[in-house]
């Protein structure tokens, strides 16, 4: 008999939480049936797109931070999404509601106050130490069943004595796709008037100031004349972008253009906003760069990993994790320029440990990163979250087995 899973989602933008998402739905086995409730947009358009049934949920892109009148009109939406989800689950027999993130918990923990079905937290961001972090993570600990955590560093921040069992299940990549023999980096380069020659740096994430593009711009910058062809392609657009996100976004791009004139790169730095070919894009890059502040996880490592693209990768938070013993990468500390300067300086004048890091990235990438892998770990929590292997089936028992 099939076991119904109520997903829920705060937003319709689609970032790398809800990617994550997206995958998990694409590789459930047939014996899960799943219904994703977000606000109408662009994730409940892909979400229909695999056939799966969508729910409408009023949704916020409010930050954590306390405002005036932003913080009630979240919390009164948050509240009433939680009782649309208890309506939903008690009419559709559901048996587990999976947050898709800690603003989505919010809602679901009315529904699990209220009787609702055992809860599973997927939290990808690190928590902080703030007032309203704390109150989040004691709501998460004091409501969920169980809680994914998307690397070691994200579990470090939400896991608390006498809380529920937190798994740790890295995200996936979709092998097939992010595939270097497949995917053509010859028609990127043309697009992008590159020769074969030259050096391309690629850096892939939405528009943020935390996600390091500054960084990325000013350390080409300080690239020896050597490499003054080198060119850096900026993959991404502010997904979010609502007046009580953290960062003002759309400002900050315009500072980032600013910023290139400044340096006098304008004719090294391209802006290719959100892309669809993002196996492409890292086809015809020399190395791919992750400057962020600190990284929850980091989707574009194990992509470029899969593409046997050599990482730059900031030393705070996942990227530490997926790229251990120099397996596909090095690390750099955030925010230091001159620093990832000199990191990007070496890699391009050393073919070989470029050949090397490609090569180990992506041996690792197709051993601990598929799907199937993915998938397995994430029914794996869900057998601890109603406390028993029978929620999951026959199918999926193998998956118990958290440490494989």
């Amino acid at each position: 008999m099939a076991r119904h899973v109520l997903y829920v989602n705060h937003t319709a933008s689609v970032s790398g939480g809800e990617r994550s998402l997206l995958d998990l739905l694409r590789g459930l086995p047939d014996d899960i049936a799943a219904t994703v409730a977000s606000p109408p947009g662009e994730l409940a358009g892909e979400v229909a797109a695999l056939g799966v049934s969508t729910a409408r949920l009023r949704g916020t892109d409010a930050g954590l931070g306390v405002h005036p009148t932003r913080t009630p009109r979240a919390v009164a939406a948050l509240t009433g999404d939680g009782l649309t989800l208890l309506r939903h689950a008690r009419r559709h027999g559901v048996a587990l509601i999976h947050a898709n993130s800690v603003r989505a918990a919010l809602a679901c923990a009315v529904a699990r106050r209220l009787g609702g079905p055992p809860l599973a937290v997927h939290v990808h961001d690190i928590l902080g130490t703030d007032r309203i972090s704390s109150a989040v993570r004691a709501v998460v600990n004091s409501t969920a069943d169980v809680v994914l955590a998307n690397s070691e560093c994200v579990r470090a921040t939400v896991e608390r004595p006498g809380g529920p069992a937190v798994v740790v299940v890295d995200n996936p990549v979709d092998v097939a796709c992010f595939d270097p023999g497949r995917a053509d980096g010859a028609r990127m380069r043309r697009e992008l008037g590159l020769d074969d020659q030259q050096p391309a740096l690629v850096i892939v994430g939405q528009i943020t100031p935390w996600k390091g593009q500054e960084t990325a711009i000013r350390a080409l910058a300080q690239l020896p004349e050597r490499f003054s062809t080198t060119r850096l392609l900026i993959v991404g657009a502010p997904v979010f972008a609502a007046a009580g996100t953290s960062y003002d976004n759309l400002a900050y791009l315009n500072r980032l253009r600013e910023l290139v004139s400044e340096l006098g790169v304008g004719d090294r730095v391209i802006f290719l906003g959100a892309r669809s070919d993002v196996p492409d894009v890292l086809a015809a890059a020399t190395l791919a760069l992750v400057p962020s502040w600190v990284e929850p996880f980091g989707r574009v490592v194990i992509e470029a990993m899969a593409m046997g693209v050599p990482v730059v990768a900031t030393e705070r938070g996942g990227p530490a994790e997926i790229l251990a013993g120099e397996a596909g990468g090095v690390l750099v500390p955030p925010r230091d320029a001159a620093a990832w300067s000199h990191a990007i300086e070496r890699l391009l004048d050393d073919r070989d440990e470029r050949t090397r890091l490609g090569a180990t990235g992506r041996r690792r990438a197709l051993a601990r990163y598929t799907l199937d892998r993915f998938v397995s770990r994430v029914l794996a929590a869900y057998a601890v979250g109603v406390g028993g292997e029978a929620f999951v089936g026959t199918r999926s028992r193998a998956a118990l087995q958290l440490g494989s």
